[in-house]
């Protein structure tokens, strides 16, 4: 009987495990065809609040100059107005340690709150941060949180989640790379 019961809850994980694997890459196959910044982060922020059903996703930029320029494009876009917030790069450094894999906490959440946009203020008890990585270094992250504490937790794998930042930043750096192709002389 014991394994019986067993086998379904693997079975009920690998289902679950799939789903949350297909979510992801319909995420990610849609970026590449974003025609700007700000439409491949509204896709981004939209696509995984709705496919996860997370209250709270937000984008944190650096105040360095490797993030001035995607920052001027990402206010541009209406719809990220209240999902965007500076911190100083020391912050980032703080949270995110010195890795570039995702920060999970449930814990000790206070110093979380200040990736939080000015805008908009919220509560939450559990936390994952998805660094944004251009060129090698971390100049933001993909912030998603949770009322519940037991929605993330440190020891969660982030595997799924790190393939798709990975493929915001080859998106974005085939979008800067492309508009800074020299325009042929007439």
């Amino acid at each position: 009987m014991k394994d019986q019961t067993d086998r379904r809850e693997q079975m009920e994980t690998l289902r679950k495990n799939k789903e949350i694997a297909r979510k992801y890459a319909r995420i990610g196959e849609a970026l590449p065809a974003c025609g700007d910044e700000g439409k491949l982060f509204e896709t981004l922020v939209t696509g995984v609040r709705e496919a996860f059903e997370i209250p709270y996703v937000w984008i944190s930029l650096t105040d360095t100059p490797e993030a001035l320029d995607l920052l001027v494009k990402l206010r541009q876009a209406p719809a990220l107005k209240d999902v965007l917030n500076v911190v100083r790069l020391e912050t980032l450094q703080e949270l995110l340690g010195d890795g570039t894999a995702p920060v999970l906490a449930n814990e000790g959440l206070k110093p979380f709150y200040r990736l939080l946009p000015r805008r908009r203020k919220f509560f939450f008890k559990s936390i994952v941060m998805a660094p944004l990585i251009l060129k090698g270094r971390a100049v933001g992250s993909l912030n998603s949180a949770d009322p519940s504490p037991t929605r993330y937790h440190p020891g969660m794998d982030t595997g799924l989640l790190e393939q798709l930042m990975a493929t915001v930043s080859r998106c974005l750096e085939e979008k800067q790379s492309a508009g800074t192709e020299a325009v042929p002389e007439s």
